[in-house]
């Protein structure tokens, strides 16, 4: 999927809501990141075109934020040098990218003594994620979101990754 591709299916999978709803909520805004910094972060090249080309939604079901500090954007996190922020969750936990693992996109859990959790192995399967996210949540099948997920980055359907846990939240009402 291709940079605008990602970023006119994700706006396309958003919820009908009332046109001054949506600019209030400014539901259609990305964060793009500057391609020089991550040139230097050696990424993969869909990765690296998807956020400096069109970014990451600002804000993202489930609970994902990306528009952080322009100072914090693609730093290491204090204790893990290896993980350059790009956003955060609804509980204040870091979304990075861990450039030990590829840059897989993870979160960094302060509630549970920082633990690593997996959200995709890439970016661009992040953005595939989100967008099967909004699908299944309006109007597919809940129950199926873990299979589309996992036909593409089954590592992030496992139990105790962020995919599986929204899952179960989704299919138990709580999405």
């Amino acid at each position: 999927m291709t940079p605008t591709e990602f970023k006119s299916r994700y706006i396309a999978s958003l919820p009908e809501v009332p046109d001054e709803l949506r600019v209030e909520l400014d539901l259609e805004r990305f964060v793009a990141f500057d391609a020089d910094t991550l040139t230097d972060l050696s990424l993969a090249s869909a990765d690296a075109a998807i956020l400096s080309d069109v970014g990451l939604p600002n804000s993202a079901s489930p609970w994902l934020n990306f528009e952080i500090d322009p100072n914090r954007r693609l730093k290491p996190i204090d204790s893990f040098p290896q993980m350059v922020a790009i956003g955060s969750n609804a509980y204040g936990d870091y979304v990075c990218l861990d450039l030990d693992a590829n840059a897989a996109v993870v979160y960094v859990n302060h509630d549970d003594s920082n633990a690593r959790v997996l959200i995709n192995s890439s970016v661009s399967n992040l953005a595939k994620s989100l967008c099967i996210y909004l699908t299944h949540r309006h109007e597919g099948d809940p129950a199926d979101l873990l299979s589309a997920i996992g036909s593409f980055d089954p590592d992030a359907t496992l139990p105790g990754t962020f995919w599986h846990h929204e899952s179960r939240a989704l299919t138990d009402g709580g999405g």
